[in-house]
């Protein structure tokens, strides 16, 4: 009995010492490919930004600037409309209520430690290196608490092996660090919630994930990119309890909540608009530059099919500015529709993920006024798409980061840090894929589709690191790796939809 006693005991110690210590075992794996992404958002920081000592208007590193000097100098109901102590052509506020509390919030730190970085009028144009420090510092920083732990989250259950190379490939995907911590922008928060949003509602979360995802709308209006799968994932799980004869009252109380935490959270993130200003002027305000129908069909050189068309029929002189928002409405949505139909007729992990890369997409490629770094959205619902279909996945990460090398390189310096970050992502994926025994071979065809798609817009790049661009062209090769980058987005897209519709096997 002695005996059986201390077994006892020794067997119940064991087991709370077992319950109390923590899994190390997936836990190392993660926090070292942790540290390798921060390691890579830091190296990028030193690097030129947007507009760097370029004036009048500096670029978006200025912009973000800027909106923190005009969110702690003026008061809510002048932030979204046009003055002489806001001018709306320099920088104007275009993002929604929750990116400008973000700038007020960063703007009364800045303001503790240097005042003149957010004096009203006279700190146009600020860049001396302690602020670039403390500006760099604040992305890091979002990066690290709201991104990158979502981007782990989205790996850690994965069957794919090993883990650290393969969140290290999660943490290591080009496009957004060098758009973030070199180009500089926050989009690490919008796409960090969005990413979160979708891993809650596959945890059945869908309140939660709800909510995050409006905070995602609210930070950037770009997350309409990916409203429409989720919305459709949500109604067709209504749709499935509705029909069970089990839980139809379920169906009507899931609706009910997720129409209340969309409404609470819009009210509470616009509610200081619309208290601010009597009728919701300001609020009105902010919606007219969320939307801004002026700007045009597209701008600059980006990878979508507007841009790519013009280049032989010049729509922006053969179509007005609403004819244009209309057609570009309806291509939108045709585009969108099998992975909608898709998803709201058989929910499901797989079908969110996929529906949401391919949603995404088609925004990009055929919304009203897309710009290069909006391709960072369906990147992100690559880097969720890892453990489902891993070449497919990482092939597009690669390529939406060259798809922005007129920006980055032409534009913003970034040539070098550009081509480092792509060479460090291809090193990691093919470790990855040379090391894991869970992904299965890709076929040779599979291999040489993806070799193709990328061959056009990299000859494209090294053609213009080689040769100088004729006089009469001087936008040859930027044009040349947008087009390029647009036809194979298509083959994606089309990719995309004959997966979900179970047509092929994406490797």
């Amino acid at each position: 009995q002695q005996q059986q006693s201390k077994s006892s005991n020794s067997l119940k110690a064991s087991c709370t010492r077992r319950y109390m210590a923590p899994n190390w075992q997936p836990l190392l794996p993660l926090l070292s490919a942790l540290c390798l992404g921060l390691a890579l958002r830091a190296a990028v920081a030193p690097y030129p930004h947007s507009g760097q000592s370029r004036p009048p208007m500096f670029g978006d590193y200025e912009a973000q600037r800027h909106w923190q000097e005009v969110t702690t100098a003026l008061p809510v109901s002048e932030w979204y409309i046009n003055s002489s102590r806001n001018d709306l052509l320099y920088w104007g506020l275009d993002y929604p209520p929750l990116s400008a509390y973000h700038s007020l919030a960063l703007g009364y730190r800045a303001a503790a430690i240097n005042a003149s970085w957010v004096a009203l009028g006279s700190s146009r144009g600020e860049q001396s290196p302690p602020h670039k420090l403390w500006m760099r510092g604040t992305v890091l920083t979002s990066d690290l608490f709201i991104h990158l732990p979502v981007l782990l989250a989205s790996v850690a259950y994965s069957p794919v092996s090993p883990l650290l190379l393969l969140s290290a490939v999660a943490m290591l995907s080009p496009g957004q660090p060098l758009v973030d911590h070199g180009h500089f922008q926050y989009n690490c928060i919008s796409l960090g919630l969005a990413a979160a949003a979708h891993l809650l509602v596959l945890r059945r979360r869908r309140l939660l994930g709800t909510c995050l995802f409006c905070l995602a709308l609210n930070y950037k209006q770009m997350a309409l990119y990916h409203s429409l799968p989720l919305f459709c994932h949500l109604l067709g799980d209504c749709c499935n309890l509705l029909l069970s004869a089990a839980a139809p009252w379920r169906a009507v109380r899931l609706l009910c909540s997720l129409a209340a935490v969309v409404l609470a959270t819009f009210l509470l993130v616009w509610s200081p608009l619309l208290a601010a200003a009597p009728n919701g002027r300001a609020a009105l305000a902010a919606l007219q530059r969320l939307f801004p129908i002026g700007r045009g069909l597209f701008e600059d050189h980006v990878a979508n099919v507007w841009c790519t068309i013009n280049v032989v029929v010049k729509l922006k002189t053969i179509i007005s500015q609403g004819a244009a928002a209309a057609v570009a409405a309806v291509a939108t949505l045709a585009a969108c529709a099998p992975a909608l139909v898709r998803c709201l007729y058989r929910p499901g992990r797989s079908a969110l993920l996929f529906a949401s890369f391919a949603a995404s997409l088609a925004f990009f490629l055929f919304s009203y006024q897309a710009h290069e770094k909006s391709i960072l959205l369906p990147a992100m619902s690559a880097v969720l798409l890892l453990p489902e279909a891993p070449l497919f996945a990482c092939s597009f990460q690669l390529l939406a980061a060259i798809s922005m090398w007129p920006l980055l390189a032409y534009k913003d310096g970034l040539a070098l840090p550009t081509v480092c970050c792509a060479g460090v992502f291809v090193i990691a994926v093919g470790l990855l894929f040379r090391w894991s025994p869970s992904i299965r071979p890709a076929s040779r065809l599979v291999v040489a589709l993806h070799a193709c798609l990328h061959a056009p817009a990299l000859a494209a790049v090294l053609a213009g690191a080689v040769l100088p661009a004729p006089a009469s062209l001087p936008y040859l090769y930027s044009l040349l790796v947008s087009v390029s980058c647009c036809a194979a987005f298509c083959v994606f897209l089309l990719l995309a939809h004959l997966r979900l519709w179970r047509l092929i096997d994406l490797a």
